[in-house]
């Protein structure tokens, strides 16, 4: 989550919300994976406005071990 294209989206969420997702975007990272923030997040953040939700999209895992990834943080997959 970080490099030249990055938006700076910690500050639209409270910082143990933001310590979450890059903890999340960390063990998907570890585990094979990549997660994007994508949807309206970013469109808020490009609009310079906050933003109520907050999408991920991750690649490159399968559904199970994404399953247990999250489920390591008490997450869930649909």
């Amino acid at each position: 989550m970080s490099g030249p294209s990055s938006l700076p989206l910690s500050r639209w969420w409270p910082d143990a919300t933001f310590a979450a997702i890059r903890e999340l975007a960390g063990r998907i990272d570890q585990a094979g994976g990549r997660a994007w923030i994508v949807g309206g997040a970013v469109r808020d953040a490009l609009l310079g406005r906050p933003s109520a939700d907050l999408d991920l999209e991750v690649f490159g895992l399968s559904v199970e071990k994404l399953r247990q990834v999250l489920g390591a943080m008490r997450g869930f997959v649909f």
